[in-house]
């Protein structure tokens, strides 16, 4: 592929994307590389894949693809991932000139400097057989499960995507530990290191899978493979990162009254429970129930739940506001008894007393939560 401003900027500054190359004295290899400013000709940046057992590429039909997104390029054969490029990849000084529109050249070449001249041992004719080219725009992307909003997710975070065709059937994963097949799906998750995980499955279903992201992926660019049990194959992508957080909403929505709880604990050291949350069947919505603050000798403590959040800095990265006043924060981390949740506990002041519906304003490492509601008596 060629940027489609070639005629003004010229090459390589229009940039070039070879998403196969292959050549005659390689016929077990191919090329996937990037041309641009500062990065051409023999120094384009790119890998080789070749074929194991001497098998030849030009005996049998293969797919070639590319994901190319505004910052990153990632390579595939016949499904599997042998290269990946990123801004950061390049030459010190130089630019990514792959976020602008490019066409696509599909041609057979004879000759040039890489392969060489053809002499008289040269077989004529030859002939390039294109099945099909297709082209996709991603239709699948990570979110966090709780929020619902953006594309990054926290390591251990639980997490949702979304597609057509993911599973046959809706089904949960009823096992501790989660399995990693529920009725013949699963999903893999591979990081910028190209370590690949089956991850943790929480729930399926033809448009929607919940899973966790694996324990020990790395932070950055990742790609999720996604199988149905009939073999298809999905690809998505997730910007992974240590800290991403996001709150549960009663309604499961990342909007409207948070799930969270109110802990009362007494003079005499006994704790009490108690839903700050209720299904309102003639609404048909879940609505806050006030939390009653009772007698100054009791402590009250409001327990939000959400994911992405564990791997927080210190508890002084972790801001919580209750209707615009700061709140103490007493504890941010896992939840303990639920893969990948986390909890927030904050102390409730007693000048909170008759405010009523309060916005829940979280803050985890300089990043904002989704904005919840609760309501004090």
């Amino acid at each position: 592929m060629l940027g489609g401003d070639i005629n003004q900027a010229g090459w390589p500054a229009c940039g070039e994307i070879d998403i196969m190359e292959n050549i005659g004295k390689e016929p077990s290899t191919v090329h996937g590389t990037i041309h641009g400013p500062g990065y051409s000709g023999g120094s384009g940046i790119g890998a080789a894949y070749s074929l194991t057992n001497n098998q030849r590429f030009a005996d049998d039909y293969h797919i070639y693809a590319v994901e190319w997104e505004p910052k990153a390029i990632r390579w595939y054969v016949d499904g599997n991932i042998y290269k990946t490029i990123t801004t950061k990849d390049l030459p010190a000084g130089t630019k990514w000139v792959f976020d602008h529109p490019f066409f696509m050249l599909l041609n057979l070449a004879v000759g040039g400097s890489w392969p060489g001249y053809p002499d008289n041992t040269t077989v004529f004719p030859q002939v390039m057989l294109v099945d099909y080219v297709r082209v996709y725009q991603p239709k699948i992307a990570s979110t966090s499960a709780a929020s619902y909003t953006g594309s990054t997710v926290a390591v251990e975070s639980i997490s949702s995507i979304f597609g057509n065709n993911l599973a046959a059937t809706t089904q949960s994963g009823e096992t501790n530990p989660l399995p990693t097949v529920i009725a013949g799906t699963s999903v893999k998750i591979r990081d910028k290191s190209s370590t690949e995980r089956l991850v943790p499955l929480f729930f399926v279903s033809p448009v929607q899978i919940n899973f966790q992201i694996p324990p020990g992926t790395l932070p950055g660019a990742a790609t999720v493979t996604i199988t149905n049990p009939d073999g298809a194959v999905s690809l998505g992508t997730a910007d992974i990162a240590t800290v991403s957080p996001g709150l549960f909403a009663a309604n499961s929505t990342g909007q409207g009254i948070a799930a969270a709880l109110a802990l009362r604990i007494k003079p005499d050291g006994s704790q009490n429970y108690e839903y700050a949350f209720q299904y309102d069947p003639v609404r048909n919505n879940f609505t806050a129930i006030p939390i009653d603050l009772g007698p100054e000798s009791d402590e009250v403590i409001l327990v939000l739940f959400g994911t992405g959040i564990r791997y927080r800095t210190d508890l002084s990265s972790v801001t919580v506001k209750l209707g615009g006043s700061d709140a103490q924060t007493l504890f941010a981390g896992p939840q303990g008894d639920y893969i990948g949740l986390d909890q927030i506990n904050v102390r409730l002041s007693r000048s909170l007393i008759g405010r009523g519906e309060l916005d829940v304003a979280v803050v985890v490492n300089g990043l904002a939560a989704n904005m919840l509601k609760v309501n004090v008596k």
